[in-house]
């Protein structure tokens, strides 16, 4: 017997060592089997985290709701007020009420499928697949998460505009003709600025994000241009363009190609908030492990204005 062979032999006892060795409940033994398993598909980590972070709570932390047994956490705009004025002397100054505004987060559980496995059917199996499906799980509560995040921000930003009727509350806009290049893109920048908001993060897929490889000399400016059509976008130290971070996704069901979306800084948007983390518990009764996923969030945008989506252009795109 080969070496090889041997230490494919000893991975496989000590995978089926690890389940049946543990007592009926949860398994919490980490199997030792290395990973021969081929990927079939990228699954990446969530854009909404790095949007709009979450902020763990506790039971503490909840506020009361009357007769709803919701758990969820009140929290307040900023106030607005009157600007100030220049008043002669002996005169005094107007007088106004203020308030603000409230919004709640609701907290909801995101959970996977509950997967089971008939602990003999792992005997052939080179590969501990028990930790192959969970970390699919953590990807698929992450694709949850975004998949809630993005049509919660579509339904705020509603039905697009073309651009030449928008108007600076437009937050869905269609940039007619306009393709992704450095001319059309210098608009986009101007959209939360104009609503006095700064711009925290632009959001692309990947397939968006690739048209920048195509920019020339004068659009990239000096060698990177070159170093783009080497490199692709490993060039960039960081995915940064006009001052601002891009995230770029692989999620091309949520983000279609051509759409941006801008976000304004965190303390600008609203609250992410967590109750239980991501928790996969992995049951074992008899000879059948069952295993599933699940955490507690919720996430409210409390200033609805700190949204905007664009709609580019991708002609060509099918001769690529």
């Amino acid at each position: 017997m080969s070496d090889t062979a041997a230490k494919d032999l000893l991975i496989k006892k000590q995978l089926i060592d690890d389940i049946l060795g543990s007592e009926d409940g949860v398994v919490k033994k980490a199997s030792t089997a290395t990973s021969k398993a081929t990927r079939t598909q990228i699954r990446e980590e969530g854009f909404q985290r790095a949007i709009l972070s979450f902020d763990m709570i506790t039971n503490e932390d909840l506020d009361y709701f009357g007769d709803s047994e919701l758990p969820g956490v009140w929290y307040e705009l900023e106030p607005d007020s009157p600007p100030a004025r220049i008043i002669p002397y002996n005169d005094t100054p107007n007088t106004f009420a203020y308030r603000a505004e409230k919004y709640v987060v609701l907290l909801a559980v995101i959970t996977t499928e509950e997967a089971t496995k008939n602990v003999n059917q792992l005997r052939t199996y080179k590969t501990d697949i028990r930790q192959i499906v969970n970390d699919n799980m953590l990807r698929d509560i992450h694709t949850a998460e975004d998949t809630s995040f993005i049509a919660e921000v579509d339904r705020i930003v509603g039905a697009a505009v073309a651009y030449g009727a928008a108007t600076v509350t437009s937050q869905h806009v269609t940039m007619t003709n306009a393709t992704f290049t450095r001319t059309a893109l210098k608009r986009a920048v101007s959209y939360l600025i104009e609503r006095q908001l700064p711009i925290g993060v632009m959001l692309i897929n990947q397939r968006t994000a690739n048209e920048f490889i195509g920019w020339k000399r004068e659009e990239m400016g000096g060698d990177l241009s070159q170093d783009l059509a080497r490199k692709g976008l490993k060039a960039l130290e960081t995915f940064e363009m006009f001052g601002v971070p891009f995230i770029s996704t692989i999620k091309n069901g949520l983000i279609a190609n051509g759409a941006m979306y801008q976000f304004a800084p965190r303390e600008f948007l609203g609250n992410a908030l967590m109750l239980e983390d991501i928790t996969v518990t992995i049951k074992k009764e008899y000879d059948i492990i069952r295993m599933r996923a699940q955490e507690q969030v919720g996430l409210t945008i409390g200033n609805t204005l700190g949204l905007q989506k664009l709609a580019y252009s991708m002609q060509g795109i099918e001769d690529y």
